[in-house]
């Protein structure tokens, strides 16, 4: 006769919970002549994957800082598909701005799994828009005393070269900075005088953007 099965608990029920146990007992009889009953454990698995990110922008790229707070025995992290070869908590320069990079971190328990993903981007800083006052008039009256260039870029670049030429195409003013846009405040450094009142020409450097434009002087 076919035989019939008895379940205490169901496993489906155990889909998702906790790691631990789980006790079963299986009963088998054909027409209740032969009885025959079976007791076992079963390891219940559930890894968590979970990672935390900080990304930072720069003038030549993205670098992203991984780091793992996952549950489970082992982890392994993927990039667009690809696997990594990074420790738990790990770093990857200079990633391209033109891209999209989904990050993937599967955590492993036994033969049970989790995955967590992140897609990331960011914008390029050479695309950022910047401005600059037409005039300056270096009276020291505290209002557009010097010339300075803004731009979003210099919060993320450095290695800054400006140029300021008068219209004979000498050199009147130059530096090279790593951490700010220098502010030019009218002076000739080749006699450390102010420039006289009129029009000049600068260029700007930062990482290996360029930007050019002209300055009025007035007094």
């Amino acid at each position: 006769n076919r035989p019939t099965y008895l379940k205490r608990d169901s496993l489906e029920e155990y889909s998702g919970k906790a790691t631990g146990s789980a006790n079963f007992s299986v009963e088998i009889s054909t027409n209740n002549v032969c009885v025959f009953t079976n007791n076992f454990n079963v390891e219940v698995y559930n890894p968590k994957s979970v990672f935390e990110w900080k990304l930072d922008t720069t003038c030549t790229g993205l670098n992203l800082f991984l780091s793992n707070h996952s549950k489970g025995d082992s982890v392994a992290w993927k990039m667009n598909g690809e696997l990594l070869e990074l420790p738990e908590n790990g770093l990857l320069n200079n990633l391209n701005f033109s891209k999209q990079y989904t990050v993937d971190l599967l955590a492993f328990e036994k033969f049970c799994s989790d995955t967590f993903s992140q897609t990331f981007s960011a914008q390029n800083p050479a695309s950022f828009n910047y401005s600059y006052p037409n005039v300056i008039t270096p009276n020291n009256d505290g209002l557009n005393d010097c010339f300075l260039v803004e731009t979003e870029q210099s919060r993320y670049c450095h290695n800054y070269r400006f140029w300021v030429y008068n219209r004979w195409g000498e050199i009147l003013y130059k530096s090279e900075t790593e951490n700010e846009i220098p502010c030019w405040d009218g002076t000739n450094m080749l006699n450390d005088q102010l420039v006289s009142q009129g029009t000049y020409f600068f260029i700007l450097e930062i990482e290996n953007q360029r930007y050019n434009g002209t300055i009025t002087v007035l007094y």
